[in-house]
């Protein structure tokens, strides 16, 4: 599952073009694995754009969230795409944005 609402996808167009990425666990009554992306407004507050459900953490996955992503938010020329250093992230980003710059947070 995936999902953008509208509003998230309004404001995009006036944040900064950084995309930051993550997955994380579900352990509760639903299992699975929660992909999110988020940018930061100009005030600094952090702006959801996006979640996804998926079974766990991996390329197809990841490949599969961004490919979601870049059908739901405008096109920005400068895009930079920040997340952990997970292999799925690493090859999906080169896959489904190889304009977008690349950086790792520790």
């Amino acid at each position: 599952m995936f999902m953008s609402l509208s509003a998230w996808r309004e404001a995009w167009d006036h944040c900064i073009p950084v995309l930051t990425v993550d997955g994380t666990f579900m352990k509760g009554y639903f299992k699975g694995t929660l992909l999110t992306a988020c940018t930061r407004d100009a005030n600094r507050q952090l702006v959801p754009l996006a979640f996804g459900i998926c079974d766990s953490e991996n390329k197809d996955s990841w490949k599969w969230f961004f490919s979601q992503l870049k059908l739901a938010l405008s096109y920005r020329h400068n895009l930079y795409i920040v997340s952990d250093r997970n292999a799925g992230i690493i090859k999906s980003v080169k896959d489904v944005f190889p304009s977008a710059g690349h950086g790792y947070c520790v």
